[in-house]
């Protein structure tokens, strides 16, 4: 793994500014952001313990909330981000959805248990993604599902992509492999469900080729100890 920046990001690098250059001046999704957000959801729902009509749904660093979007139907749509910027555009374009200010290395302030747990372009912003990871899990129940996606550096190819696109962004400071990952989640008693790298299809290839950082893993919690 690569060594990390020196700077912790804390949530004053995540103002307006930050957003305005993640989805532009007049906020908007590319098509890209919304097929990504169709994935995740398909790939979430696939490993949810309940029927979706019953589904309570978290999503970590939720930003202004547009992949909870992508889950119409769910019992319950909530979110956390770092960003009071963030939670309060996310408020305003949905109200009725339980939106929190939270830093996910510390408890997290809901109520589990949760179906679905979403950390989608998280991890690699947080200077103890142990902590996040325990959060996490401290709000899930038997058979819940989540659903993290973040650039890893497996391999020359991947390291060469990162250090052209992702590691523009100072925020970046965990870069981890895909093995790394995956033993942070199973520390923590998690089990992999599924892993993919882009293009994520089909499957069969994009489980055994990783030659992008953009990385898609599902972990579950054990129904039994």
């Amino acid at each position: 793994m690569a060594e990390p920046p020196g700077h912790s990001p804390t949530a004053a690098d995540y103002g307006p500014e930050y957003f305005t250059s993640l989805y532009g001046a007049e906020p908007s999704q590319t098509r890209i952001d919304r097929w990504r957000d169709r994935m995740l959801r398909d790939r979430a729902l696939r490993h949810c313990p309940v029927p979706p009509a019953e589904a309570r749904v978290l999503d970590i660093g939720c930003g202004y909330g547009w992949l909870l979007d992508a889950f119409g139907g769910v019992r319950e749509r909530a979110g956390s981000d770092i960003s009071a910027h963030a939670i309060a555009m996310a408020r305003a374009r949905h109200p009725e959805r339980d939106y929190r200010v939270a830093d996910v290395q510390q408890p997290l302030p809901f109520t589990g248990p949760f179906h679905i747990v979403l950390a989608v372009n998280v991890l690699e912003h947080l200077a103890d993604p142990a902590a996040a990871v325990a959060a996490i899990a401290a709000v899930c129940g038997p058979g819940s599902a989540i659903v993290v996606h973040l650039p890893t550096i497996d391999n020359r190819i991947s390291g060469w992509i990162y250090e052209r696109t992702y590691a523009v962004d100072p925020t970046h400071v965990y870069r981890p492999t895909n093995r790394q990952l995956r033993s942070l989640f199973e520390s923590q008693g998690l089990r992999a469900a599924e892993a993919t790298s882009l293009p994520h299809t089909p499957p069969w290839l994009a489980r055994r080729v990783s030659i992008h950082p953009s990385h898609l893993a599902v972990f579950t919690v054990p129904t039994e100890p």
